[in-house]
């Protein structure tokens, strides 16, 4: 069978487009389901950026909030059917030796909640000092915003943490990604915009999108 050429000439185009638009190819990750064919999940970063998917690194990376662990086993938790899917932390590029330096931490769940995802659907992690913010984005795209004082390694006083959660209906159930920082440059404007638009190349499907 002979590929077309137009769909080869879409792909390069849409590529490029990205590129000079400052995002990377699209990084792909396999979705096991309890039923149904396997899914896979993908989405964009910053081209001078890059995910470290390995959770010891992450968590012991500079900046990494200390709830890590718990935000990911709460993630676990949000059904019985729940599947993470990305654990992660986002760094800039850098060839140097030594710890990543973590800008945010990154996690992507599929729950196979029918329907609008509720509150229940996101991690369930409440600190003490957590102030949140719910908000509507879209029919099927709800914003969870929660600011709080957590512990950070090699610091003795709690640093302002910010947790951005979006619940995303989908055909294959609620998508949860979730956002954590606590660099202080990334709890204004710049790092919500940049949550947004990460979360906003996010898609699902039971085959990888060409572009």
């Amino acid at each position: 069978m002979t590929a077309n050429p137009l769909n080869f000439r879409a792909r390069r185009k849409a590529e490029k487009t990205f590129r000079e638009g400052g995002w990377g190819p699209l990084l792909t990750f396999p979705v096991q389901r309890p039923e149904g064919k396997p899914l896979v999940f993908q989405m964009r970063l910053p081209i001078d950026h890059q995910l470290v998917d390995v959770p010891s690194i992450a968590r012991g990376a500079v900046g990494a909030p200390a709830v890590l662990a718990d935000q990911t086993s709460a993630l676990e938790r949000a059904s019985e059917a729940a599947g993470v899917i990305v654990v992660g932390a986002l760094c800039p590029v850098s060839e140097g030796a030594g710890a990543p330096d973590v800008l945010a931490t990154i996690t992507v769940a599929l729950s196979d909640v029918a329907g609008p995802p509720t509150l229940d659907t996101s991690s369930g992690y409440e600190s003490p000092t957590s102030h949140r913010e719910v908000t509507k984005l879209a029919d099927k795209v709800t914003r969870i915003k929660r600011l709080s004082a957590e512990p950070v390694a090699g610091r003795d006083e709690p640093v302002a943490m910010l947790t951005l959660q979006y619940l995303i209906e989908t055909r294959y159930g609620a998508i949860v990604m979730a956002f954590s920082t606590t660099r202080q440059d990334m709890l204004g404007g710049f790092g919500e915009g940049l949550f947004e638009k990460i979360m906003a190349t996010g898609f699902i499907g039971e085959g990888p999108r060409p572009y």
